[in-house]
């Protein structure tokens, strides 16, 4: 998801989102260093690709940051497309 070449740091800290009543991200926290690899597990409809969606831009979380190198990807539209690809399915 990530082209980690120009990437040394990322932080999502209090990830939320939440469709009507139904809470499905509910302060999701992860760091990712450089040359890290990681797997994003889980039943279905816990919110992985909920997740992903957020951190492409796809959807708007309820609240939380997307860091790489400090910048929020999630504020920083711009930031995101240069740095983010996704590939659904």
């Amino acid at each position: 998801m990530f082209y980690t070449e120009d990437v040394m740091h990322i932080e999502i800290s209090n990830l939320q989102k939440s469709f009507r009543r139904h809470q499905v991200l509910t302060d999701v926290n992860l760091t990712v260093n450089a040359g890290e690899c990681v797997g994003i597990l889980g039943a279905n409809g816990c919110g992985k690709s909920t997740m992903l969606s957020i951190l492409a831009g796809v959807q708007r979380a309820d609240g939380g940051q997307f860091l790489c190198d400090g910048r929020d990807l999630l504020t920083d539209g711009k930031a995101r497309t240069a740095t983010v690809g996704y590939m659904p399915q």
